[in-house]
């Protein structure tokens, strides 16, 4: 059996999980580093840079329990359990795209989590003015996908990992472990949860939803 301990900066965070409707599932993630922080699942990571050495799980798509584990002390130290701020946005010189994933978990349960691809300076065109762009990716296939008002699809994997660029409309989305997000024409989506239950995707409002979808290898 673990200990754990806040730092002033979780103390402050965990103060604010209620407001956010969170307060359940961040008990549960304390129930289980109190028990075996290395238990899986659900999945967790191991952080490089200036959080080297701590540890990372998810709360919500927006919301991570940073902590570091004292095994010679069984103390976990939780550093923060607040809205993580990806630090490549506050950087004036890079761009980046910020996109939704939906992945399966070992147990095939379908979580959300949010990621950035960066874009860096480029000569893509040339004699064109030198522009920013990504990585480039290989892609196996690329449709066109039109959800009509009302359309709803109830729990599916998806049927390969692919990127959704929607075009048009609004579509919500629902993960096997309950949580619901929306996401309107501009936005990416990579689906990834290629096993198990999958998830449910509903066309909101009154307009068609239209997708271009772009298969990965």
């Amino acid at each position: 059996m673990q200990r754990i301990v806040f730092t002033k900066r979780a103390q402050k965070d965990a103060q604010k999980l209620a407001a956010a409707g969170l307060r359940s599932k961040a008990e549960t993630l304390f129930a289980i580093l109190r028990d075996n922080p290395y238990q899986t699942p659900p999945p967790f990571e191991k952080l490089i840079g200036d959080l080297e050495g701590a540890c990372s799980r998810r709360i919500s798509i927006q919301h991570r329990l940073i902590y570091q584990i004292l095994d010679d002390e069984k103390v976990v130290k939780v550093i923060q359990c607040g809205p993580i701020v990806n630090k490549m946005r506050r950087e004036k010189t890079m761009s980046s795209i910020e996109y939704l994933r939906i992945f399966s978990d070992a147990d095939g349960r379908s979580h959300f989590d949010s990621s950035t691809i960066d874009l860096r300076m480029n000569d893509y065109a040339p004699p064109a003015t030198p522009l920013n762009t990504s990585p480039p990716e290989s892609a196996r296939a690329m449709v066109f996908l039109e959800l009509p008002v009302g359309w709803f699809g109830d729990w599916h994997p998806t049927p390969v990992r692919q990127w959704l660029f929607l075009l048009t409309g609004e579509c919500e989305f629902e993960t096997g472990d309950g949580e619901r997000c929306r996401r309107k024409a501009g936005e990416v989506v990579m689906l990834d949860d290629t096993m198990g239950k999958g998830h449910r995707t509903r066309a909101i409002g009154d307009t068609p939803v239209r997708i271009a979808a772009v298969h990965c290898p």
